[in-house]
């Protein structure tokens, strides 16, 4: 039996454009005082997978800020 490895890719690159004008982005969203990209990420580092990949592009920084001290 061959064992199969996936890995989990959390895209967040994208500009929440349907989100509306003023600034307000759905990754960045704080749910019980965690943004909304750093639970995925905490999801996705306790699931058995390979790896876990965060792709940033738009809003880079807050991204990256909301994730610091993750694997």
């Amino acid at each position: 039996m061959l064992d199969a490895s996936v890995a989990i890719v959390i895209l967040a690159a994208g500009k929440a454009s349907r989100m509306g004008e003023g600034g307000k982005h759905k990754l960045l969203a704080e749910f019980d005082g965690m943004p909304l990209v750093r639970r995925s990420a905490l999801s996705a580092l306790g699931a058995d997978a390979a790896s876990a990949i965060v792709v940033t592009g738009h809003r880079r920084s807050e991204i990256e800020a909301a994730l610091d001290g993750l694997a």
